[in-house]
């Protein structure tokens, strides 16, 4: 086990837990060279010293970067992941275990070697959880919001839309009554306006609802292609790492 530097408090505090010292050193100098507010407060190497500073340490931690397979031991086994903070953070030379890490609610999969560009999109999905924690818990997804067309503003209800599409710069939203409404409101927008465990966006140009679903094929292994009931020639396709959050997803 290494200690590091006092927390600072305007840094989030991490712990790295990786069975290979130089993974976790090199990780550790990745966070100090990027300045994302990260603050490293220890890296263990076994699994036996983390669960002793588990027990004895009361300090706040918000994020932990954990690799998956101690001495043959698969970690999921021997940690309760949900119990140990808000942002658990894979990394790990073991690709298979991603489904599994997924269905945990890991914040994030990395692959090594880590590329410095995924390991700070992981940082802001951890810092983005931590901040909605702290929200109100009366936040909640819009139930209607409203579009332009020249001069009349139309009010859609989230739970009259099938999907949404985006198009040559432009925004369609498919209603089950098989309207089809254009709107000026990036998908990214309208994604944050959805509830997550109703609405699956699929790629770059669409969402769809979990009821919009007609059937769904498997090719090339790995993948899946999700065909509409309002559209039957319209066909999504997936590609290998959303099928694998898609699966989760289903799975409920």
């Amino acid at each position: 086990m290494i200690f590091v530097n006092e927390r600072s408090d305007d840094k989030m505090t991490a712990i790295i837990l990786d069975n290979n010292e130089a993974d976790a050193c090199k990780l550790s100098d990745l966070l100090n060279e990027g300045r994302q507010g990260i603050h490293v407060s220890h890296q263990f190497n076994n699994l036996a010293s983390f669960h002793e500073f588990c027990k004895g340490n009361a300090a706040k931690v918000d994020v932990v970067f954990m690799d998956i397979l101690f001495d043959g031991a698969n970690v999921f086994d021997q940690i309760d992941v949900s119990k140990l903070c808000n942002n658990v953070i894979i990394t790990t030379h073991q690709k298979d275990f991603a489904v599994k890490a997924f269905r945990e609610n890991v914040t994030d999969f990395l692959v090594k070697p880590i590329e410095k560009k995924h390991l700070w999109e992981a940082i802001e999905k951890a810092k983005k959880i931590m901040t909605l924690a702290e929200e109100p818990k009366t936040s909640h997804y819009k139930s209607q919001f409203q579009v332009s067309m020249g001069k009349q503003i139309i009010n859609i209800k989230i739970d009259e839309i099938e999907y949404i599409e985006s198009s040559h710069k432009m925004t369609y939203v498919h209603l089950i009554c098989g309207k089809r409404i254009p709107s000026i409101i990036p998908l990214v927008e309208l994604e944050n306006m959805l509830d997550p465990m109703i609405f699956f966006r699929a790629n770059r140009q669409v969402i769809f609802h979990f009821d919009a679903i007609q059937s769904i094929v498997k090719y090339k292994s790995s993948k899946y292609m999700v065909k509409l009931k309002s559209n039957p020639d319209k066909v999504v396709a997936l590609s290998e790492e959303k099928s694998k959050v898609f699966k989760i997803w289903m799975d409920r």
